[in-house]
């Protein structure tokens, strides 16, 4: 049941996780049965110079909501708008015509971190104004007091020490605030009371790839050539060779890099010697020009750039050559995720399994979330080859294969051969309860959808797993996590096989 009276929103127009939750409760027509009362967590955007580092920040900060909230319609705007203005208009709508202020909220919302308008700006509010169907006539009146006295409330509200001024805040009167952007079951079931499904416990993000477009420069001083990609990629803009160092020594690599200054300076030359050295010549470099220099292209060429690009191209036409070199690359890591596979059961082998493996230890590490492993061995497996033939037993591992990455369900979950009849299954950000309910869930499956559940001649494939679960961000190796889970693997089978035995890295 909606309550319209208990349920407040704190949120910012520019902060791009406010945004994702005001479109989740626009889709599920929240928006008007939530006070969402508007303050500015970054009162001084746009007064300023917009920094390098804040560039850094907002790209960042997008390319999360896109990982977080896949179905949202987000992309990179060319600045952090100063929201003062657009905030005194909204609460002008509440105080005035209270029916009229979500659609604008809507639509404000949506001129930025959609069509990348500047909302600062008082022409482009006007214009919001005209599409919702207002004159600044109808909301300009004797009100400014009220106006200021009720934004004055929202700010204080939120600076609320409990808040820790963090956004958004989903706040109810008589349960604990919801800091940051949940998932859309959470933020659904918090407020409509469902305690139950908040207690859920396995990681319930899902990701959405796209490729991903590295800026080794400023922002603003390059976005006519941004503006044309960032609706269909991940956009990252990164002020130093030490974070694009950083970048490719983490878990997601960029499609395409963009580098600016001079194609000799001594940054982007170390830039194109570090992506030798890590073996990534499928991954194209684009020196980005101010202005067409017959010379510069010539010597960008000469260092191996793959294009060279400048602001006189047509949008399309620069779009079109970063598309065309990042679908290069996508087939030459189709190539390569080819030779990652087993041939038999189409799962990852293990050498990617020890490749992905380190990469997600980084990754879950840096934001102190768990990783579980399960380790399966198809039980007696030696015994069905002696008595079925070499062929039965080529297909007892193909279809427990096709079970096993059937169990795992979330994109970030990956299920790997590992050698012989033992398969693993890495989950990412799953605590050991969730992992549990994965190996609960895989041998519920071989009961029901065994392969020889009408075959009396042939008994039923059973496994054994071995969970091991890191919560601790000072684990020393991965590897060490991977023996734990061989180990819980060899205590099942001992306890008579058919089972699951689960521990945590300590």
């Amino acid at each position: 049941m909606k309550d319209p009276v208990q349920n407040t929103v704190y949120g910012d127009f520019n902060c791009p996780f406010c945004y994702a939750l005001h479109e989740h409760l626009a889709a599920h027509d929240w928006l008007t049965d939530v006070r969402w009362q508007l303050i500015e967590h970054a009162p001084d955007a746009q007064i300023r110079e917009f920094t390098l580092d804040e560039q850094v920040e907002l790209a960042s900060e997008v390319a999360i909501v896109r990982h977080r909230a896949p179905e949202i319609h987000i992309a990179l705007p060319p600045i952090r708008s100063n929201t003062r203005r657009a905030n005194q208009l909204s609460a002008s709508l509440e105080l005035i015509y209270p029916e009229k202020a979500p659609a604008f909220r809507l639509a404000v919302y949506r001129a930025l971190w959609q069509q990348g308008r500047d909302i600062a700006q008082e022409q482009v509010l006007l214009e919001i104004l005209t599409e919702c169907g207002l004159t600044p006539s109808e909301i300009q009146s004797d009100n400014l007091a009220q106006r200021e006295a009720l934004l004055l409330k929202w700010q204080t509200g939120w600076e609320d020490p409990a808040f820790q001024r963090r956004i958004p805040i989903l706040q109810h009167h008589n349960r604990r605030a919801m800091l940051g952007l949940s998932s859309i079951t959470e933020i659904l079931a918090y407020l409509s009371g469902d305690e139950k499904m908040l207690s859920c416990e396995v990681a319930s993000c899902s990701f959405k790839l796209r490729p991903i477009v590295a800026l080794l420069g400023s922002l603003t001083e390059h976005w006519h050539f941004i503006e044309p990609l960032r609706n269909e990629y991940d956009i990252r803009v990164l002020g130093s060779y030490q974070q694009l160092a950083d970048h490719l020594n983490g878990p997601e690599n960029p499609d395409l890099i963009l580098l600016t200054g001079t194609p000799d300076s001594d940054a982007n030359l170390a830039c194109i010697e570090l992506i030798q050295q890590r073996n990534l010549q499928q991954l194209s470099v684009v020196f980005l020009d101010t202005g067409y220099v017959s010379t510069t292209e010539a010597l960008s060429y000469r260092l191996c750039y793959s294009d060279y690009l400048y602001p006189e191209l047509q949008p399309e036409v620069f779009a079109a050559r970063a598309r065309r070199l990042i679908t290069l690359k996508q087939l030459a890591d189709q190539y390569q995720q080819l030779s990652n596979r087993d041939h038999l059961t189409q799962l990852f082998n293990r050498r990617e399994f020890e490749h992905l493996l380190e990469l997600e230890w980084l990754r879950v590490t840096r934001a102190k979330r768990p990783l579980s492993v399960l380790m399966i061995d198809i039980d007696h497996f030696k015994r069905y080859n002696d008595q079925y033939g070499h062929l039965a037993g080529d297909n007892c591992l193909r279809e427990t294969a096709k079970l096993i990455a059937k169990s795992a369900n979330r994109p970030a979950d990956m299920a790997f051969r590992y050698g012989g009849e033992e398969f693993i299954l890495l989950l990412p950000e799953t605590p050991q309860s969730g992992a549990i309910r994965v190996a609960e869930n895989l041998q519920q499956l071989l009961r029901d959808e065994n392969p020889h559940r009408d075959d009396d001649t042939i008994r039923n494939i059973t496994v054994s797993i071995g969970i091991a679960t890191s919560a601790n961000v000072h684990d020393p190796s991965p590897y060490d996590l991977v023996q734990l889970a061989d180990e819980q693997l060899l205590a099942a089978k001992a306890a008579g096989r058919n089972c699951h035995l689960a521990t945590e890295q300590s």
